[in-house]
């Protein structure tokens, strides 16, 4: 079989979550804060405890005096001067905060193996993924989904498949592999992350100044994640299989242009090119001044040969499925597939919310692609 495999390298222009899932936190009784001396100044730490081992630590009294204190549903580790300076012992991970505020209630985890945060390559391959969709799908394909919610399914077919019957045995998207980023050293930074909202304000109406009159940030969903930073490098594998003779019995090889790797950079980028003019539309209308210039950063990027991609956390409606296309061609249809994917249809902006880092004021989940020949 014919093999291309290339090192990918992924820069993080911004904060990316990609979370563990909602079983995997952490709350209060489980965290400590500390500071670190850093050149000339200190940065604000949060230590993650292992309460088992720590618990296993302990005598016969502080035992059951820690078990009281645990079964409280305020309790917080780093308010319990008897319990926190010899828990600091039992961390077996640390992480910087650049949170707002001090967290008061869970964290939730990043992707961790070993403790050591990664990128799945699940979630690159679903990024890219979406761009191919994006690329091929026509107007009368989401005709058809609004006519008949299983037609989704026949258009994934359509354009990755050779059989009706089964589409992840016969996808051409079986060719190519991506594995997880590879586990390095990385510090988790802690983030509250906070909702900005537009009002319900028409936005024809829009014309003011003030971002205030026109958005809301939404303090009472702020939730707190891990994270990987901005400008850290991470690296992965994506090997592509190129074999005519698998690909003619399969029926795949009029889809063989899929493995192409020139075509693979050119629908991401001109996915995340389109998605961030989208975005830049969205901030103009709304006067939202502390998002301009990062995404006119973005779009300097994003470059035919290194493009960027967008995972995780914050990804949101727009980029997850094909359905900016639908609005910028047909913003009629797109109100009828908003009220079927919500249940309801609105005259206001959808979607009407963004998810920022409450401190730094900054989108998530951006990423900056490389690809080098092995």
């Amino acid at each position: 079989m014919d093999y291309e495999t290339y090192n990918c390298t992924l820069e993080t222009k911004s904060p990316v979550i990609v979370a563990a899932g909602s079983e995997y936190q952490y709350g209060p009784q489980e965290y400590i804060f500390t500071k670190k001396p850093l050149k000339d100044r200190k940065i604000d730490l949060i230590k993650r405890i292992d309460i088992t081992k720590y618990y296993k630590s302990l005598d016969e009294d502080k035992k059951k005096e820690l078990l009281k204190d645990l079964s409280k549903f305020d309790f917080k580790l780093e308010e319990s001067l008897k319990f926190k300076k010899n828990a600091e012992k039992y961390s077996p991970y640390c992480s910087i905060s650049e949170c707002e505020t001090k967290p008061k209630k869970e964290i939730i985890e990043h992707v961790k193996t070993r403790d050591k945060i990664y990128i799945p390559g699940s979630s690159i391959k679903g990024a890219l993924s979406t761009a191919i969709l994006y690329n091929k799908i026509k107007i009368n394909d989401v005709k058809g989904v609004i006519k008949n919610k299983d037609a989704y399914d026949k258009i994934l077919k359509k354009y990755f498949s050779s059989n009706e019957k089964n589409l992840t045995q016969s996808s051409i998207m079986r060719f190519i592999q991506i594995t997880d980023t590879y586990t390095e050293k990385i510090i988790p930074i802690i983030y509250d992350i906070q909702l900005i909202q537009v009002k319900n304000i028409q936005s024809q109406k829009i014309k003011s100044n003030s971002k205030d009159e026109c958005l809301k940030h939404d303090n009472n969903r702020t939730t707190y994640y891990e994270a990987i930073a901005p400008k850290y490098k991470l690296n992965c594998d994506i090997t592509i299989k190129k074999d005519k003779e698998i690909l003619n019995q399969l029926n795949l090889k009029e889809k063989g242009k899929i493995l192409d790797i020139d075509y693979i950079k050119d629908v991401l980028y001109k996915f995340s090119m389109d998605y961030i003019e989208y975005e830049q539309n969205f901030i103009d209308t709304y006067n939202i001044d502390f998002l301009k210039d990062y995404y006119k950063q973005l779009a300097k990027e994003n470059t035919p040969d290194s493009p960027l991609i967008r995972v995780g956390l914050g990804s949101g409606f727009m980029q997850t499925t094909i359905n900016m296309k639908t609005k910028n061609e047909d913003p009629m249809l797109y109100k009828k597939v908003q009220k079927i994917a919500h249940k309801k249809s609105s005259d206001y902006e959808f979607p009407k919310s963004r998810k920022i880092t409450a401190k730094t004021k900054k989108p998530l989940g951006w990423i900056k692609l490389r690809f080098d020949k092995k």
